[in-house]
């Protein structure tokens, strides 16, 4: 059986643009869709980094197998 790789997706932080919102993390560029999407981070600037990792895609049908995508900082993938 042939195994799967997960891609990784770089990501931005994007801060809140508002009182009380929530940090986020930005594809900038989907491995599986090249459109961008958004991921939650959080609303404490110290444990953003607790929200990278792997999540599902938020493009449905663009990932054949479900395997998701890891979250990445841009520059680190």
């Amino acid at each position: 059986m042939a195994t799967r790789t997960i891609p990784q997706a770089p990501v931005r932080l994007v801060r809140p643009t508002r009182r009380g919102g929530c940090y986020q993390w930005e594809v900038t560029t989907c491995p599986y869709c090249g459109k961008r999407h958004r991921h939650g981070a959080g609303d404490e600037p110290d444990q953003v980094n607790t929200f990278l990792g792997h999540r599902v895609e938020h493009c449905t049908g663009h990932d054949p197998c479900g395997v998701g995508y890891y979250l990445v900082l841009d520059g680190e993938a």
